[in-house]
């Protein structure tokens, strides 16, 4: 192998384990389309899933891994609406994520359903 190909393999090496680094641990493909840019960037403590969706509206459950933060916002319409968040506000709520059911109620318009809980949506904060 002659001296002038070891520095390009050296530097193929290095950049394909940085791509698979970071594609393993970004979350990027697997980060729904309806989280904002800054929760899909490799490193972020935030992620955020997809609860549940309703007449054109998708409910997205964002959680801090490193504070617990949670927050909820509904998108419609190209447009993310920030609302109040249940933990804290109903009787029955877990802390570990997965285990709690979180949708929008199919009889009111203006309310979720938290673990089988009837929970108002109050708006927070505009995008």
């Amino acid at each position: 192998m002659s001296r002038k190909t070891l520095p390009v393999l050296f530097g193929v090496l290095v950049i394909g384990t940085l791509a698979l680094f970071w594609a393993r641990y970004s979350d990027f493909a697997s980060t729904p389309q309806y989280c904002p840019w800054n929760h899909r960037i490799g490193f972020s403590p935030w992620v955020c899933k997809v609860k549940d969706t309703q007449g054109g509206r998708v409910l997205v459950e964002h959680a801090n891994l490193d504070t617990g933060r949670l927050e909820l916002s509904i998108e419609h319409d190209g447009a993310s609406h920030w609302i109040q968040h249940p933990e804290g506000h109903v009787t029955q709520f877990s802390n570990a994520l997965d285990e709690n059911k979180i949708g929008f109620d199919p009889a009111d318009w203006n309310s979720l359903i938290v673990n089988g809980e009837k929970f108002p949506i109050t708006y927070t904060r505009e995008p």
